[in-house]
């Protein structure tokens, strides 16, 4: 026992001591705030200020000599007013979890602050603030008119260009086409020539505050810089198709003198949705505009409004799509040939078809302008047959409503509907023409730029469509194909269905 209070009073003595020649007073020792006198303030490590992060980022600061607890804070506000994390650990590094956070199922997309102190001491040592940039793992935000300098990807830094973008999503998940990634863009205009990539996809019509999509408010430009505002290559096989969108955008092909387009996709086959295509107005003698050119193609077009452009010389043509050893899906869709400033010298086509077979479903085919020779849909041969033409309203073509085979100009309703005249593979059926359809006062839109069906419109039209929810392309006149349910408004297509790409009430 002895021994003990012996050893007990060298204890004290040896405190007594240190605290006199330290200057330290016995509540600062109580309070261990000797431990961090005379140190500065803790060093981060990593990551580096404004560094993109994973939603889970691994923190690292410098260790201080007998300090053993020390406490990390983010905090959506410079001032650590709002924190979403408030952990203590006794090591140098932190692995952010899920469950630590505070209001929080996970990290946001947007920029937060940081720091780390020691715990549970009057003088801490509180490192500097640092700015963290978190990034999602599927996600990455563009927003032209962005004020931030910076440039990573997420809500607060969004990219500046939609090609940026895409480069950084294939950048972040090493070139592997098979890991999805989306693009985000907000409302403005983007003067650049975009080329896909597979798996990346592009969705257009979200305000850069919330991040909301509204489509018809937002609006959100890609203006050709060249030639061609939306440009797709090999690399989007079919097997990539639903991965790879473009959704929600109003896209505007060059104004540079020769041929212009919208989309211009070389065996590529993305997904088309959603958008207003205008194919350029290039000013060249013998320019031709196109909405959509797709060659060696299985694109899925759905819900657009497609303008085949209008080119300013008298000796130019446009084209809503045209397609070339292509075997897309196009319904749903208006489709308007385009227009020119007088009838010499130049063709206009809603849908022009060279060796192709598409399944063309529930359209609207019209030219609103002048041209020698205006038709709705032309099949440059015998082998440009579609798999299916069923349900689609043609009005407003001049030369002809269907150029069959090359040779021959299909005038009349009943026409469309033989299946020798169409698509001689099936099935054909409900497409309407100037047998019912003469003029506009038969076929009732609401305007020239809204093409909906009004209550005027003949029952024939609005009730006569057949259910082109079925999949079984090719099958002689027994339905359509595409398994189309909804039309371009998103309303279910429900008995008695309607004719073109609207579902009237």
């Amino acid at each position: 026992m002895n021994e003990l209070r012996q050893k007990c009073a060298l204890i004290v003595l040896n405190l007594v001591t240190f605290l006199a020649c330290n200057s330290q007073s016995t509540d600062e020792f109580l309070s261990a705030e000797f431990l961090t006198s005379g140190q500065n303030v803790i060093e981060i490590v990593s990551p580096a200020e404004n560094t993109g992060t994973s939603l889970n980022p691994t923190l690292a600061w410098s260790l201080k000599p007998g300090i053993n607890l020390y406490k990390i804070e983010i905090s959506t506000t410079a001032d650590f007013s709002k924190l979403v994390l408030a952990k203590e650990i006794s090591s140098s590094s932190y692995t952010l979890a899920n469950s630590d956070l505070i209001g929080l199922n996970e990290l946001d997309t947007v920029e937060y602050h940081w720091r780390v102190s020691a715990a549970r001491l009057k003088t801490n040592l509180v490192s500097k603030r640092r700015s963290l940039q978190v990034l999602g793992t599927k996600l990455i935000y563009v927003d032209v008119n962005s004020s931030s300098s910076l440039q990573i990807g997420n809500r607060s830094a969004p990219m500046k260009t939609i090609q940026s973008a895409i480069n950084l999503a294939n950048l972040q998940r090493n070139f592997d086409p098979s890991l999805p990634k989306d693009i985000l863009v907000a409302t403005g205009t983007y003067n650049e020539d975009i080329t896909l990539k597979a798996g990346i996809s592009l969705f257009g019509g979200y305000e850069s505050v919330g991040w909301t999509r509204n489509i018809p408010t937002n609006i959100t430009t890609v203006l050709a810089k060249t030639d061609a505002a939306i440009n797709g290559q090999q690399d989007i096989t079919t097997a990539y198709t639903a991965t790879t969108a473009v959704d929600g955008f109003t896209i505007q092909g060059g104004s540079i003198t020769g041929n212009t387009y919208g989309f211009y996709l070389i065996s590529a086959s993305p997904t088309i949705a959603n958008n207003i295509i205008f194919g350029g107005s290039p000013p060249g003698s013998g320019s031709a505009t196109h909405g959509i050119y797709q060659y060696s193609a299985s694109a899925k077009i759905i819900n657009n409004i497609i303008d085949g452009g209008r080119p300013t010389d008298t000796n130019s043509s446009a084209y809503g799509i045209y397609n070339v050893s292509a075997s897309p899906l196009i319904t749903n869709n208006t489709i308007n040939g385009g227009s020119r400033p007088a009838a010499v010298g130049n063709i206009i086509n809603a849908i022009t078809n060279y060796t192709s077979t598409p399944t063309i479903t529930n359209n609207i085919l019209f030219i609103t302008g002048n041209g020698t020779t205006r038709r709705g849909f032309v099949e440059n041969d015998a082998s440009s047959n579609p798999y299916s033409f069923e349900n689609n309203l043609i009005t407003q073509t001049g030369a002809s409503l269907y150029y069959d085979d090359g040779s021959a100009s299909r005038t009349l309703e009943s026409e469309l509907n033989v299946l020798a005249n169409t698509t001689e593979i099936g099935p054909t059926s409900g497409n309407l023409g100037p047998a019912t359809v003469a003029t506009s006062a038969n076929v009732q839109f609401v305007s020239t730029s809204d093409l909906h069906l009004t209550a005027s419109t003949p029952t024939a039209i609005r009730n006569g469509g057949k259910d082109t929810s079925q999949n079984t392309c090719g099958l002689s006149n027994s339905s359509s194909c595409g398994q189309v349910t909804r039309d371009r408004d998103g309303k279910l297509r429900t008995v008695p269905f309607s004719m073109g790409a609207y579902e009237q009430d």
